[in-house]
């Protein structure tokens, strides 16, 4: 955030490395300079180096492109990179590199880890969190087992903040974003202390008090919040060849209302039709509960989190030109979530859920001189985790009344006949599916029978029901790891990683029925029968002794490159990645295998080229990579109220990435990018069935009742009942258990075929330059994909763009700046997240994305 850093805009913002080519006399050569694009330095393999020279597909953001676009948090920087994405959905988000993702469970581990200054930070949730004072941020993409502290499958976010400088200088910004009333502040003040030793203090706040989605049963917009950062950075130069660096960092956010909507209404047509809301709208929804009631929390869905950081860096340099540096933090995250889990005006379910997270880690790494044939990287990491989570699931069964008695009705069957067919389809005090021959026949289909037959156990079992699951598990993950570069020729080189890692796990995880809306336990037989109807739950206890797990695991990377000429870089490699195994902490079954899941492993190789042209003005970077999945872990909604995890598939994933970029004068710059990604299954039998393909099987089994009865053949009769009563009753879960929805050959939500970014960047002075204006504009194109992991073609969202502009108006060598900076400034209408919600059968529910927002900043540097 210093005083008018003339960002070189889209065409720094992905840099791989501009190549200084030697030219005939002085005066050229300096007009050629100005022409370039500037060389880039990444760490994205423990040293510093031209971005050009790392054999890793790998994108790179500026700080001062960070600031200069507005870009607040991880989501807001997916939209300007490559096969990257960041979506949220109810329980977590998902940081998706190359269709490469975690699923919503929280209890498993990232498939793309975030580092911030090397300190992993092992929270999806965190993903959330706003930048606060970045130098810049490096996408890595592919699996990165060998030199980052944990494994990773997917890639890696390497974020480095900015650091103490020599002399005193600081800023401060201050925004309103008028359609949202959203006021923010940031800033940073650094400088020297003592001659030895410099400090920087940097901040950042926001307070958003309307909403883009408009909450008609509040009477309000949603979602509203705010949150702050904070961050003091030391450095002690205890000699010149010896620094101490402490870094301590705290953040807050809070929000009041989530950007749900619903995709399809289904039954609850009706409900919605007073507060004049549909289904599929992306400005408007009606959820709530009714003021007083146990599951009201005033708005759709609240979040309060706070994240602390302290990090101790010791680097020593030696005279060879060898380095030692040792990290150790200690990390943590507070997280409590509230949602309105109907989705819908009724009084029918609420989901609410805590995170007590606390990580321990320590890095010690050994950097050979950057010199010689030979150099190389050796290191030891370890991590200690304690997390805890608990889940609560509240369900009132008689809210859901108003909806199940009119489709009962409308099947011309009473409250009578649906307790009646509920009874029979358990056989209760003998009555049997002959007995309720004339109900099915006059409700004519399998979806009036699965109705009536909810309806009927709520009046069977009319109590209000809640479910506490709980997982209190404790980790370790030890490292030992080496990387080297060999020097082949001047222009090959080899490069060689490995680690062993071996992952320590044990927890506790139970299911227990509650007091209706709290966490007292209650082992009331009626309520635990309500427990298994509603909420498919068997309450269970299971101890660290009966949940444990070791994993030992050697990944690697090998790359070749060639350096063909000056200006021509190319490379090929491999590497390899593994997610680890744990549990589940949504499993409800009595079995302790249904609480664990095994590791993730992943096999990717790259062929890539990087290059300079026409003299260091333009760089064209390319990458071809092939991916192969095995036991990917598969969170599937269970269609109720939870998720089942299981090791269900394997993938490979196949692709090309492109970018570039241009100075086409010195005010004018120009960059591209591109990427297609081949999303398939090659073996996913039992993914869960779409809402169809589960009507379709109830109805085939009607169907064929229907046909026996027909026959006329009166011995059979009982069974024909039966198959019509049962079949109608089908879940998810059985239905994916017949292979139904096999998606092998078909591609994974959450992963268009092509994305693609074509921005440009302009100087102009004027006023004889006594003024100036810079200007970033940009256009984000993504295809169509599914939001919605058993690929229900309802929640595949269309092919869009979106464009962004930020103007900076100064005066050179004057410290203030004023910008205007507008995101999605066409106003396009999206979602990014959809699924089955839960209970009700053809209610889909989905998250909108933000609407346009334009955002007058004010900014004052000084040094």
């Amino acid at each position: 955030m210093s005083a008018h850093k003339r960002t070189t805009a889209l065409g720094a913002m992905m840099v791989s490395g501009g190549v200084s080519l030697a030219v005939s006399t002085a005066v050229h050569a300096q007009q050629q300079q100005v022409l370039q694009i500037p060389e880039t330095v990444v760490t994205s393999r423990a040293r510093e180096e031209a971005l050009r020279d790392v054999p890793i597909s790998l994108s790179l953001v500026s700080g001062d492109m960070i600031d200069a676009t507005g870009i607040e948090n991880l989501e807001d920087l997916a939209g300007m990179v490559p096969n990257f994405s960041v979506t949220q959905d109810p329980v977590g988000d998902k940081i998706n590199i190359r269709g490469i993702f975690t699923s919503e469970v929280p209890s498993l581990e990232q498939s793309v880890s975030t580092f911030v200054d090397g300190v992993n930070r092992g929270r999806g949730t965190q993903s959330r969190l706003q930048f606060l004072d970045l130098e810049r941020v490096e996408v890595l993409r592919g699996p990165q087992g060998t030199l980052f502290g944990k494994n990773t499958v997917g890639g890696a976010l390497n974020l480095t903040t900015r650091k103490p400088t020599t002399q005193l200088s600081g800023s401060f910004q201050g925004a309103y974003e008028p359609e949202l009333e959203e006021t923010s502040i940031a800033g940073f003040l650094s400088g020297p202390l003592t001659d030895s030793l410099r400090g920087r203090l940097a901040y950042a706040g926001s307070d958003q008090r309307e909403g883009y989605v408009d909450n008609r049963f509040y009477g309000d917009g949603e979602p509203t919040g705010e949150d702050y950062s904070v961050r003091g950075t030391l450095e002690w130069d205890v000699s010149a060849m010896t620094l101490l660096r402490v870094r301590a960092e705290y953040q807050d956010f809070q929000v009041d209302g989530q950007p749900f909507g619903l995709r399809t209404a289904g039954p609850l047509a009706p409900i919605l039709r007073p507060f004049g809301v549909q289904g599929g709208s992306l400005t408007n929804t009606a959820i709530g509960q009714t003021p007083g009631s146990p599951l009201d929390i005033g708005s759709s869905g609240t979040m309060d989190g706070n994240s602390r950081e302290f990090a101790l860096t010791f680097k020593q340099e030696y005279s060879s030109g060898a380095s030692l540096e040792v990290v150790g933090a200690l990390s943590g995250l507070d997280f409590k979530r509230q949602i309105d889990a109907d989705f819908s005006p009724l009084d029918l379910a609420g989901f609410e859920d805590t995170e007590d997270y606390e990580q321990t880690s320590f890095s010690l790494r050994f950097l050979s001189a950057d010199k010689g044939r030979v150099r190389y990287v050796a290191g030891l990491y370890y991590q200690q985790v304690d997390l805890k989570l608990d889940a609560l699931n509240s369900f009132n069964p008689t809210a859901a009344v108003p909806v199940l008695d009119p489709l009962c009705r409308a099947a011309g069957l009473t409250p009578d006949d649906a307790l009646l067919l509920t009874l029979a389809s358990v056989n209760f005090m003998g009555i049997t599916p002959n007995d309720v021959g004339a109900q099915l026949a006059r409700a004519g289909n399998a979806a009036a029978v699965e109705s009536c037959v909810t309806y009927g156990a709520i009046l069977a079992l009319p109590q209000p029901v809640s479910r506490l699951n709980s997982l209190d598990q404790d980790g370790e993950a030890t490292a030992i790891y080496g990387q080297a570069d060999f020097d082949i020729t001047n222009n090959l080189q080899f490069t060689l990683g490995v680690r062993y890692t071996v992952e320590d796990k044990e927890a506790r995880q139970s299911v227990v029925g509650t007091n209706f809306g709290t966490r007292v336990p209650n082992r009331d037989p009626a309520l635990e029968q309500s427990l298994l109807t509603f909420l498919e739950a068997v309450p269970h206890d299971f101890s660290k002794d009966q949940l444990h797990r070791r994993e030992n695991k050697v990944t690697y990377s090998a790359s070749l490159q060639w350096a063909v000429t000056d200006s021509l870089n190319t490379y090929v490699s491999a590497s390899s990645g593994f997610k680890a195994g744990g549990f589940n902490i949504g499993a409800l079954g009595a079995s302790v295998a249904l609480a664990e899941f095994d590791p993730e492993e992943v096999m990717s190789y790259e062929l890539g080229a990087k290059t300079s042209l026409f003299n260091g003005r333009a760089q064209l970077n390319a990458a071809y990579f092939f991916t192969e999945i095995d036991d990917l872990q598969v969170a599937q909604f269970t269609g109720d109220s939870s998720f089942i995890v299981q090791n269900a598939a394997e993938a490979e994933v196949q692709g090309l990435e492109l970018d570039a970029r241009f100075r086409v004068t010195k005010n004018l710059g120009v960059t591209a990018a591109a990427a297609y990604t081949d999303f398939e299954f090659t073996s996913f039998r039992t993914a869960g069935c779409t809402l169809q393909q589960l009507q379709a099987l109830r109805q085939s089994a009607y169907d064929q009742g229907a046909a026996q009865l027909a026959d006329g053949n009166l011995a059979n009769d009982a069974a024909a009942r039966a198959t019509q009563l049962l079949g109608s009753f089908q879940t998810l879960q059985s239905c994916s258990a017949l292979g139904l929805n096999d998606l092998k050959g078909r591609p994974a939500e959450q992963v268009p075929d092509v994305t693609a970014q074509l921005g440009v960047d302009y100087h102009l002075e004027f006023g004889r330059g006594s003024f100036a204006i810079d200007t970033i504009a940009e256009v984000v194109w993504n295809d169509s994909m599914f939001r919605q992991t058993d690929l229900d073609p309802t929640t595949k969202s269309g092919s869009f763009a979106k464009a962004n502009l930020s103007l900076s108006f100064y005066r050179p060598g004057r410290p203030w700046t004023l910008m205007l900076i507008g995101r999605n400034i066409f106003d396009k209408q999206t979602f990014s997240y959809a699924n089955d919600a839960p209970l009700l059968d053809n209610v889909r529910q989905q998250i909108i994305d933000k609407p346009r927002t334009v955002k007058l900043q004010l900014q004052y540097d000084f040094q």
